[in-house]
């Protein structure tokens, strides 16, 4: 058997690559699999455009780069012994870029958290979490009865989600408050701040639970609303002017049919704690806040599983 070079290799699964899945598929590394074969893996450069909608002919153009998203591999004599179906990269192509964009997502939630937690509309979902917290305040241990009792239903589970959050603890029948909890409060020296920090804190830290275990179905849509401002900012690495129309097509796009009536209403709500401005019929971003959410993006590893890496 002869063996071809690792550079022979290169070249014959870059044309195989272009050929085989499209000018977007492009060879990512090649590598020793076994003492018999060659790996080649695939990455796919995807392109994103993000239009400020006050210059519509002005286009921002980013990458993201999608590594892993197939494997040529190659005996040692250049014979191309198995290669992924076309379909299958594609599907690995979407569930990285899902993944990608529920980072940013993820980065946008707990940045914004504080500004959520003091949306009116949904200050009564809250309430047991403020519930419990003013009561460790006043009298620093409770009887679980006499809170399952007193407190609004399903308070056994926020105790439940305190606790994991290492903010109360459950000791026989009583709940008390742990030091994490008492030393913030101590800081920020004033009840009722302490409660918008302890919201603010659950969202940060908890948002994907309570929105399932709890069923905020009144607090998702507004979130999603931020999301489709905020993403398209942290791709582009700048705030963007959007308009109504494009931030509703966005909402249906990503997540579910929707109005413009709707999503003018969650805007509201986002402009009334300061998480985006009007600016004439356009909205932007809160440019302290930006600012935190891309030094956060940056602290992304410049690998990430399953392997993504954002570029110009």
């Amino acid at each position: 058997m002869i063996e071809v070079s690792l550079e022979q290799i290169r070249k014959e699964s870059g044309i195989y690559a272009f050929r085989k899945y499209g000018h977007f598929v492009t060879l990512d590394k090649v590598e020793e699999r076994s003492l018999l074969e060659w790996s080649a893996k695939l990455k796919v450069d995807y392109p994103l455009l993000i239009r400020d909608d006050s210059s519509p002919d002005k286009l921002i153009r980013k990458f993201v780069r999608l590594q892993n998203i197939g494997e040529l591999i190659f005996s040692r004599d250049g014979t191309l012994l198995a290669y992924p179906k076309r379909e299958e990269c594609i599907d690995k192509v979407k569930d990285r870029l899902a993944f990608w964009h529920n980072r940013l997502e993820q980065i946008i939630i707990t940045t914004s958290a504080q500004y959520l937690a003091r949306i009116p509309r949904l200050k009564n979902f809250w309430n047991p979490i403020n519930f419990i917290a003013s009561s460790l305040v006043d009298y620093e241990s409770i009887r679980i009865e006499d809170l399952i009792q007193a407190a609004p239903s399903k308070i056994l589970e926020y105790v439940n989600l305190l606790e994991d959050l290492g903010l109360v603890e459950q000791k026989d029948d009583l709940l008390t408050y742990t030091p994490m909890f008492s030393l913030k409060l101590e800081e920020l020296g004033n009840e009722s701040e302490f409660r918008d920090w302890l919201v603010s804190f659950v969202i940060q830290n908890r948002y994907e639970t309570i929105e399932k275990i709890f069923n905020i179905t009144q607090f998702t849509p507004t979130i999603q609303v931020e999301n489709c401002y905020y993403r398209p900012c942290l791709n582009a690495d700048t705030l963007v002017h959007r308009s109504l129309d494009s931030l509703t097509s966005d909402y249906t796009n990503w997540y579910s049919k929707t109005t413009r009536l709707d999503v003018r209403y969650w805007l509201k709500e986002l402009l009334e704690v300061k998480l985006l401005t009007e600016e004439g019929k356009f909205y932007y971003g809160n440019e302290e806040l930006f600012d935190v959410m891309i030094d956060q993006k940056k602290k992304l590893p410049d690998r990430i599983p399953p392997q993504i890496r954002i570029s110009s």
